[in-house]
């Protein structure tokens, strides 16, 4: 099946419940993995006690988020989603928790949003017109009080949204953002 998807031009994502079944999918050539959990029987002594320290995702009990400090350290290209329509996801709200915890376990604020921006659009094959402010691009944007580089939170103070070049949320309606 995915060198059949390949050969059409198409990419191959995988729902894979444990690191044990992300590792067939990979050796198969799946170009994405979805939900993997990556289990404490795959650590160190040493690594277990530093992914014991982390935060943890308190109502995904499937999940040790977590280990993401370890994946991304390795190189695995991380990205953020919502799983939405999942209906234990609130659209929105759960994108900011996403970059929350993955921050919290171990990537930088701005690792985050490109994890949820520019890399999410590589991943769905729409690079070339979402997922960065460019010349052509359709006209996404998410402005916010303060500086989420700075901390990742800052994301939930939203003052304005724009999608595709139209204000579909403004705070104050009457007045541009501060600093627009």
């Amino acid at each position: 099946m995915v060198g059949a998807a390949h050969a059409a031009g198409l990419p191959v994502a995988a729902h894979a419940g444990h690191i044990l079944t992300a590792d067939e999918a990979v050796r198969i050539g799946v170009d994405a993995l979805e939900h993997v959990r990556i289990g404490p029987e795959l650590l160190s002594e040493e690594k277990l006690q530093a992914l014991k320290a982390l935060r943890t995702r308190d109502y995904d009990w499937l999940f040790d988020f977590r280990a993401w400090r370890f994946a991304a350290s390795a190189g695995v290209r991380v990205v953020a989603g919502t799983d939405t329509p999942n209906p234990f996801v609130l659209p929105g709200q759960s994108m900011h928790d996403e970059l929350e915890l993955l921050v919290g376990s171990g990537l930088t604020p701005m690792q985050a949003i490109v994890a949820g921006t520019s890399r999410a659009a590589e991943l769905a094959g729409l690079a070339d017109r979402i997922g960065a402010v460019k010349p052509g691009y359709c006209a996404d944007l998410l402005v916010v009080r303060g500086d989420p580089v700075s901390s990742i939170t800052a994301t939930r103070s939203v003052a304005l949204v724009i999608k595709s070049g139209r204000i579909v949320f403004a705070e104050n309606p009457t007045l541009p953002p501060a600093g627009l």
